[in-house]
């Protein structure tokens, strides 16, 4: 049996997830900086630009082989992504409400759940940092994507807000 993997995902229609690289589609990219705009009260990414900081809906998913799925609930954020080295001195991360992800420290793993599901999604901690670090990869993609695409003003708003290029141990 794999191990699950972690994702980061922006929630772009309730309840719907984009998980985001630098391999995503021009329609992919376009709903990415859609989505993330307008959470943030503007028309487009440039209308970021003089916000102290902005926010993305979703954050890391936990994802079983098969694609099923533990997914942030409302209210969590992609820009706390780094907060889950935390779990690796047994520290919840907060991963959003209705619904909300239950998580529990079992022997030498952690087990996802989701308020209402019966899916639960056991993860060794052993494989977080390695989880963590493909996460970080994810986001350079996208990163590159965003200012090959969009151009550096718009690649700095998220490298900000994201800490995509500060150091990740």
């Amino acid at each position: 049996m794999s191990s699950p993997r972690i994702e980061p995902v922006l929630e772009f229609d309730h309840g719907r997830f984009l998980p985001l690289s630098g391999g995503l589609s021009p329609t992919e990219l376009e709903t990415f900086l859609t989505t993330w705009a307008e959470y943030n009260d503007a028309e487009d990414p440039r209308g970021l630009l003089d916000q102290e900081m902005t926010l993305f809906p979703g954050g890391l998913r936990v994802v079983r082989a098969s694609g099923a799925s533990v997914n942030p609930g409302c209210c969590c954020g992609l820009e706390d992504w780094r907060e889950w080295s935390n779990l690796l001195d047994r520290e919840h991360v907060w991963m959003g409400h209705d619904p909300g992800v239950v998580q529990e420290f079992v022997g030498d793993g952690i087990r996802f759940s989701q308020e209402g599901r019966e899916l639960k999604i056991d993860l060794p901690l052993r494989d977080l940092p390695g989880l963590l670090t493909r996460v970080h990869e994810d986001l350079w993609g996208l990163l590159a994507l965003v200012e090959r695409e969009r151009g550096p003003e718009v690649a700095t708003l998220l490298d900000r807000d994201l800490h995509i290029t500060d150091p990740f141990p």
